[in-house]
């Protein structure tokens, strides 16, 4: 869903969101300069605690605010940022701010669930170790830690390698194999070493990494393996063996399974909606449409070829079975996007699963965020419900249990200061 057709929307590139705004300000508190610094820090591409973030865009302020002065001049240092539109923005907004006594910020300053999939999982078996790695009721880097004694079969420096380590567990945790991980994730990053490696060396980093992931979070490959399971039985059901098994080709132990009729999956958000979700096989269709100017052919005319795949009634079930491990913390994650836009008193934008608003609410905001958050898995336990819209079983909602702790402990966190789940 986006919010316009228009190329200009915050869901655009970093451009677009660089120039938009609030369309009134909001005055900077102390604790609204905190997090524009923190901001510009998130924009530059620092990694670390919020601390050490803050500390970072502190102690470099008089080189930020030069970058506000005289843009064109310093460009070549400013352009290395990760996300140097917004960063250039942030810098002008804390040029206006440092000048002025009382300082009125129209700013979006973003906020986003450090690890997000992974708190997910934590909260859904209230599985504390992860919880503490997730940054979830520690603070933490879950990226930072994972990589600290991994030895990698190509050579990668601190940031390569958290870069790396990420673009492997995540897309795991969601259901891509070491091979897809490999093809697609690794050459995204666009790392020379990486690039220099051969196919079958990729994998290895990646199988690597997936190995490291579940010394460090066994849990999540729980959760890969039971949401597999769920989709399984929607989709097969066993068959009792008729007669005398003598002289079968059967291999002993596995069991014989026919296709049920479902070719989709269902099931409700804890904010109400419904998520319908199907893998089905493709075709590739073409078609050749007259066009102005590229393309002559020759009769003389401009043709263009468009290529579409056409969906057909050939359900892929191995598909279902991988990616409902995504979709369903993605409906998780719409669903709390949803209830924080039902219960939010100040001005916010939504992009996918972050949020942005005025500095000056950044704090309110993280509260907030954690609440939803928590009352979620609290009051809807979401994994049981989708067990029960799937199987149709009759599963208990209510709070999960904990293992040394219970859910609360968001809230401890929240008060000393220490939880991070409203932002990376």
């Amino acid at each position: 869903m986006y919010l316009s057709k228009s190329p200009l929307n915050y869901q655009g590139d970093d451009l677009s969101r660089a120039v938009i705004e609030f369309s009134s300000g909001k005055r900077l508190t102390k604790d609204g300069l905190m997090y524009l610094r923190l901001h510009a820090a998130n924009c530059f591409g620092e990694t670390g605690t919020i601390d050490q973030r803050v500390d970072w865009a502190r102690q470099n302020e008089k080189q930020l605010i030069r970058y506000a002065k005289k843009p064109i001049e310093t460009f070549k240092d400013w352009s290395k940022a990760k996300h140097q539109f917004r960063f250039l923005r942030a810098c002008l907004e804390l040029r206006d701010a440092r000048a002025k006594k009382s300082f009125s910020s129209r700013l979006p300053i973003e906020l986003d669930q450090s690890n997000s999939a992974f708190q997910h999982i934590a909260l859904l078996y209230g599985n504390d170790e992860l919880a503490e790695r997730s940054n979830l009721i520690a603070s933490s880097d879950f990226y930072d830690d994972l990589t600290k004694g991994w030895e990698p079969n190509v050579k990668l420096n601190e940031k390569e390698g958290r870069a790396v380590i990420k673009a492997i567990v995540l897309p795991y945790s969601y259901g891509a194999g070491a091979a897809t991980i490999a093809k697609e994730n690794l050459i995204d990053l666009d790392i020379p070493g990486i690039n220099r490696m051969t196919d079958e060396g990729r994998k290895e980093l990646a199988r690597s990494g997936v190995a490291l992931l579940g010394q460090y979070a066994p849990i999540v490959e729980q959760y890969k393996t039971e949401t597999k399971q769920i989709a399984h039985q929607l989709l097969w059901k066993p068959v009792k063996p008729s007669g005398s098994s003598k002289g079968s080709n059967r291999r002993k132990g596995k069991k014989k399974e026919i296709r049920t009729s479902a070719d989709r999956m269902r099931w409700t958000t804890p904010s109400g909606f419904e998520v319908h979700t199907s893998s089905r096989q493709t075709e590739i269709g073409y078609v050749r449409i007259y066009k102005a100017r590229r393309g002559v052919s020759k009769d003389g005319r401009r043709y263009a070829q468009i290529v579409a795949r056409h969906r057909t009634n050939i359900v892929l079930t191995r598909g279902m079975e991988i990616g409902v491990m995504a979709n369903f913390i993605h409906s998780v994650d719409a669903a709390v996007a949803h209830w924080v836009f039902c219960q939010t008193d100040f001005p916010i934008i939504s992009i996918q699963d972050a949020f942005a608003c005025h500095a000056s609410n950044v704090h309110k905001m993280r509260e907030h965020l954690s609440s939803v958050l928590e009352m979620v898995h609290r009051d809807y336990t979401p994994l049981n419900l989708l067990k029960r819209d799937v199987l149709g079983k009759k599963m208990p909602t209510g709070l999960i249990t904990w293992n040394s702790s219970d859910i609360q402990a968001i809230h401890l966190a929240r008060e000393v200061g220490h939880s991070q789940i409203a932002f990376s």
